[in-house]
């Protein structure tokens, strides 16, 4: 949703009208800054290390 529609987005699409509030800790912020790759097969981020070694583990299967 382009920033400059959210609040007709707000308005018009009922299951963001009940959104939940979420909250990020300093830590998880942290944490979040490490992950630097979207990994399609397990679809989820990933450090480089875990990216190398998933690519590793792919290329001897």
């Amino acid at each position: 949703i382009p920033f400059y529609r959210l609040k007709e987005a707000m308005r018009d699409i009922p299951a963001l009208q009940t959104a939940p509030v979420t909250t990020l800790h300093p830590k998880d912020v942290w944490s979040c800054l490490r992950l630097k790759l979207w990994d399609e097969v397990e679809r989820r981020m990933l450090t480089w290390r875990e990216a190398r070694e998933a690519m590793r583990a792919r290329a001897l299967a």
